[in-house]
């Protein structure tokens, strides 16, 4: 199985490599150095794309970053067991034991240049 891992470079800099190597060292329980394997060629905003597998580094491809434009976000919250309650004058409030969930939905929309 093939994974890969976009990585950020600017201003000659490699970005958060750290956090990309754990990542990888979850993912496939084998350490690779990043920081010996790719570069930061250019001092342009560039995505790093490592391709690897269990074994090895595949392959290691820099292009240049494209920002995507946002044209709309949208948030929501979802509520479950809010008017449902177990709770009674004659007991105390450690015997509600209905669990209330809460859930953040988002959504967003947008546009890529071709």
């Amino acid at each position: 199985m093939e994974y890969f891992e976009s990585i950020a470079c600017d201003e000659f800099d490699v970005l958060n490599i750290s956090y990309h190597e754990k990542r990888i060292m979850n993912t496939i329980s084998k350490n690779f150095s990043l920081s010996e394997i790719i570069y930061a060629p250019t001092n342009e905003c560039l995505k790093c794309k490592v391709i690897y597998n269990d074994d090895e580094i595949i392959s290691v491809e820099y292009d240049v970053y494209k920002k995507r434009e946002i044209k709309t976000f949208k948030l929501g919250l979802s509520a479950a067991n809010i008017l449902e309650s177990s709770i009674s004058n004659q007991r105390p409030s450690s015997y509600n034991t209905l669990k209330r969930e809460y859930h953040i939905i988002g959504q967003y929309d947008f546009l890529i240049d071709s």
